[in-house]
């Protein structure tokens, strides 16, 4: 998997983002660095897109596993497609 990080000029800001099959994900962490709010209004648009069937979940979101620094524990976090970018409303924010 191709990981790339994206930082402003001073490094303060850092955008993770996951290329697969010319694909383009982002985190929620990258979501709340873009829209700078925070993560209980990301997700909750988030979730209503979902809901209101605007776009299908299966399609758009993914859960990657990773392995902690330890080795033995495994997490998912889950990436964004970027076709949810253009349906989260920044007026409701």
């Amino acid at each position: 998997k191709n990981i790339l990080f994206y930082s402003d000029e001073e490094w303060n800001t850092k955008v993770e983002v996951l290329l697969e099959n010319e694909d383009v994900w982002l985190n929620t962490e990258a979501l709340l660095s873009l829209f700078n709010i925070n993560r209980s209004k990301i997700v909750r648009h988030i979730n209503n897109i979902y809901k209101d069937k605007e776009l299908n979940e299966d399609s758009t979101c993914a859960k990657i596993a990773y392995v902690c620094n330890d080795g033995i524990q495994v997490y998912g976090i889950k990436y964004y497609n970027l076709d949810i970018i253009p349906l989260i409303d920044e007026d409701e924010f």
